[in-house]
């Protein structure tokens, strides 16, 4: 045989469909091709009837796809140059490119009909050698619905030339027609036997036409019965067929007499019948009848619209991966071609494009089905946004275009396609950076320090929260976090806040300590602290030189600017570093204002008081560890609940020194930051009434010392509004 050359595709004909044939039957003989017993026995049979006809049916078809399932190639059904290339080598290997030459392989075909044109179903053909000592049989086949056949044969060893002879025989093997050819054979012959009427051949009369299913496809390979009525509601099979490309069929058959009423019927797969024709009484044996029908679209239901869109923009695409680099502008209008090649509506084959350019993708690796039911539902097609799409409801809308036939999936298929979704959502997700930050999701949870299989356990559960925190933790738990890992988690989602998401910055305080606290003792309310560490974490030394501009090279400055995340703009990278840091020491003021004026002062002689300084910021301290919080806090009721305040300190120390804590509390409550407090402390203002109705005295010195604040005017506008909360609280009260 000859090697299967390609493309090739339903309702082609010829010697290249032969040869496809033949190596689908030697594969399925050798058990390359596994098939289950019924489709051996079914498939092989119609395949039979295809070989005879040279033509790519539905058994061609299947046995293809089966292959390409089983080679783990596209399963289009049709042959193109992978699965030729691939089908090629196993018969290679099967040696079925060694047999006779090929001047040795011949071919006779033809039609076999009665003398009055009448097309003859059923009839035995056999071709033969008539050599001198007798004939050598070279092969036969049996006639199809138009009366066709054809038989293959190789020239007999020690044969030159073939005398062939071609006869048609009826059932007891009595010849009806022969013909003789008066000359050598040529490899192809086309012999047509014209069969007398006086022969009496069974066959006498014919119906023929067309089956189209409800949806408006045509029926092919539907098996058809015709019958006799007869009385009592009973009925006589008179002939079977099965419908040929386009949904043709011929049934020729004997009546049983001069006129009769027939019926149509088509066969299911579970053998039972559906009536397709009314009853039809009026045919003769004198004349044919043309008989065009439609069958009900349940016999051969619609394949599901990807498969029939795939089917037909594979043979002007070649592969429909190809549809990946479609074009639609002024200068390519791949689209229009495809349409006007198809018929298929332009949305649809663009959406068939998008489709395939996504799957495409490395980082999406979904199949192509499965992700085009996905935009038929009408999901985003950008990978970034398809990825937030939780993927029950991706479950749902794949059912729900499936139920409506845009594609054909199967319930095992849809588990193993929302698990295959699943991991590209995480993967997906994971690798997208936080808002306002350069580090992704996945940067962070790896900076968190979990083993890998802890890190597994959580990246679904954060990437599908939508309640509270405690949810959160709860769900965490339950997927198998132990409480270690969730401590660890938690305090680098407190972190990673104060460090604006930066997973290096995050990972730097990870190693500061246990708790975020402790960043107010390490002076990280103060944007020097944090430029500082910048500057640690870029060039990897803890003693930062006093200008450490001065000697950055170029790699330092692309990690600095790698460090500090890209919410912070600015033309150069000082200025980023620069809002950056002083946004950073804003979140820890804010979040930890107790500890941060606690800290102060401790450090800075602007804060130091006029009395018991070292007794209060001890005092302070020893509440802010136990819950004390400056301006949500009562300072009395809190010191009487709380007695292990005390620690060292004599009662008159603690008598003092929570008087100094109430001071605070109403100067915190005043101002709108800490720089305004020494400001009022020192001009002894220090309540509302002060500040809202201050002596003469008080308002001079406050105009003279307000002009040391950065932005003094807002300062001290903000001093009288919060002068104004405070007194308007202190009345309700």
């Amino acid at each position: 045989m000859n090697k299967i050359i390609y493309p090739l595709k339903p309702e082609d004909r010829g010697e290249p469909v032969a040869d496809l044939q033949e190596g689908l039957r030697l594969m399925v003989v050798k058990g390359v091709l596994q098939l289950s017993p019924d489709d051996r026995k079914t498939l092989g049979e119609r395949l039979q009837h295809e070989r005879a006809e040279i033509s790519y049916g539905e058994a061609t078809y299947r046995l293809v796809r089966l292959f390409q399932q089983q080679r783990h190639l596209e399963p289009t059904g049709r042959v193109d140059e992978h699965t030729a290339n691939v089908i090629n080598a196993i018969l290679e290997q099967l040696g079925a490119f060694r047999p006779a030459p090929q001047d040795q392989q011949r071919l006779v075909g033809g039609q076999v009909r009665r003398e009055d044109g009448l097309l003859l179903q059923g009839v035995r053909v056999l071709a033969s050698h008539e050599a001198g000592e007798g004939a050598i049989r070279l092969g036969e086949d049996t006639t199809d619905a138009e009366g066709r056949y054809t038989i293959r044969y190789n020239l007999p060893p020690e044969v030159i030339s073939i005398r062939l002879r071609v006869s048609a025989v009826d059932g007891n093997g009595r010849t009806l027609q022969s013909f003789e050819l008066d000359r050598d054979a040529n490899p192809l012959e086309i012999i047509n036997l014209a069969v007398p009427i006086a022969g009496k051949p069974t066959v006498q009369q014919r119906i023929e036409g067309t089956i189209v299913l409800e949806h408006g496809l045509p029926a092919e390979q539907l098996k058809l019965r015709l019958y006799r009525r007869d009385f009592g509601g009973k009925a006589t099979a008179l002939a079977e067929t099965t419908t040929l490309v386009g949904g043709r069929y011929a049934f020729a058959y004997d009546a049983g007499g001069p006129a009769a009423s027939l019926d149509v019927r088509a066969v299911k797969a579970d053998g039972s019948e559906v009536l397709l024709s009314k009853p039809l009484n009026e045919l003769t044996p004198e004349a044919g009848a043309s008989l065009n029908l439609m069958a009900p679209g349940s016999l051969q239901p619609l394949a599901a619209e990807y498969r029939r869109l795939s089917a037909d923009l594979t043979p002007p695409v070649g592969q429909m991966t190809k549809l990946a680099d479609a074009k639609e502008n002024a200068e390519q209008q791949d689209i229009t071609v495809l349409n006007r090649a198809t018929g298929w509506d332009a949305r649809l084959i663009a959406l068939a494009s998008i489709t395939e350019r996504l799957a495409a993708d490395p980082d999406v690796g979904l199949p192509s089905e499965a992700l085009y039911g996905l935009l038929r539902a009408g999901l985003p097609s950008d990978k970034l946004l398809l990825a937030q799409v939780d993927p029950d409801v991706v479950e749902m809308a794949i059912k729900k275009v499936r139920d409506a036939g845009g594609v054909q999936i199967d319930d095992a298929g849809i588990a193993d396609f929302k698990t295959k979704f699943t991991t590209f959502a995480n993967k997906t997700r994971l690798a997208t950076p936080v808002p306002g930050s350069r580090s992704t999701y996945g940067d962070l949870l790896k900076s968190s320090g979990l083993p890998q299989d802890a890190q597994d356990k959580f990246a679904p559960v954060y990437l599908r929260h939508r309640g509270n925190g405690a949810q959160l933790w709860e769900e965490a738990r339950r997927a198998g976090l132990d409480a270690v890992h969730i401590a660890k988690l938690q305090l680098q989602g407190k972190l990673a806040f104060l460090a604006g998401n930066s997973e290096a910055m995050t990972t730097r305080l990870l190693n500061k300590g246990k708790d975020p606290v402790e960043l107010a003792e390490q002076d990280f309310h103060t944007a020097a602290a944090w430029r500082k560490e910048v500057f640690r974490e870029v060039l990897k030394q803890e003693d930062i030189p006093q200008d450490p501009w001065a000697n950055l090279t170029d790699a330092d400055r692309k990690q600095l600017e790698a460090a500090i995340p890209a919410a912070y703009a600015g033309e150069k990278v000082e200025a980023r570093l620069d809002a950056y840091a002083e946004d950073m020491a804003r979140k820890v003021r804010l979040s930890y204002p107790t500890q941060v004026l606690g800290r102060l002062m401790e450090t800075d002689e602007k804060f130091k008081l006029p009395s018991g300084h070292d007794a209060t910021v001890k005092l302070l301290k020893s509440a802010t560890a136990q819950g004390f919080r400056l301006g949500a806090t009562p300072v009395s009721a809190f010191l009487k609940s709380n007695a292990g305040v005390q620690g060292g300190l004599s009662d008159a120390e603690l008598q003092a020194a929570g008087q100094q804590m109430k001071v605070l509390q109403r100067v915190y409550q005043i101002t709108p930051g800490n720089e305004a407090m020494p400001v009022l402390m020192s001009l002894g203002m220090t309540s509302a009434f002060d500040v809202m109705c201050p002596s003469g005295e008080h308002a001079c010195a406050l105009t003279s010392r307000s002009t040391n604040l950065p932005g003094h005017l807002d300062e001290r506008r903000m001093v009288e509004w919060q002068g104004r909360t405070a007194q308007r609280r202190d009345w309700h009260d």
